[in-house]
């Protein structure tokens, strides 16, 4: 949630940023904020799949990520070259990300380490 956190609120500062070293320092902490939110998001997936899937979706997660940096690129080569629009999507998607995470439950493998067993069934 700390993640989250910091990266929506970087990300709305960034959109209104007009130092470009700000932009960098900004750049810099949604860098920091990027472990806290992947890591322990893909962890978290994880915990919810039956081992012999994790392989399937560790490959698929990560290819989503890096087929995102191609559309990006096409972005900028074929539609604009506005960086703020599809920054301001990924804002908003950050935003939407937090509400969800908020709302989830707790993994039941945690529940269980616990002893908290009926709300893990």
């Amino acid at each position: 949630m700390c993640g989250l956190a910091l990266a929506a609120l970087t990300q709305t500062v960034i959109l209104f940023s007009t130092s470009r070293q700000f932009t960098y320092v900004l750049i810099f902490m949604l860098g920091l904020a990027m472990p806290m939110r992947v890591f322990v998001g893909y962890i978290y997936a994880m915990e919810f799949l039956p081992s012999e899937k994790t392989t399937f979706v560790t490959s698929l997660t990560l290819g989503i990520d890096g087929f995102m940096m191609g559309v990006s690129a096409l972005w900028f080569m074929l539609i604009s070259n506005n960086w703020k629009t599809i920054f301001t999507f990924a804002t908003i998607l950050v935003y939407l990300s937090f509400v969800l995470v908020w709302s989830m439950p707790e993994s039941p493998k945690f529940l269980v380490t616990q002893g908290r067993f009926n709300e893990a069934r």
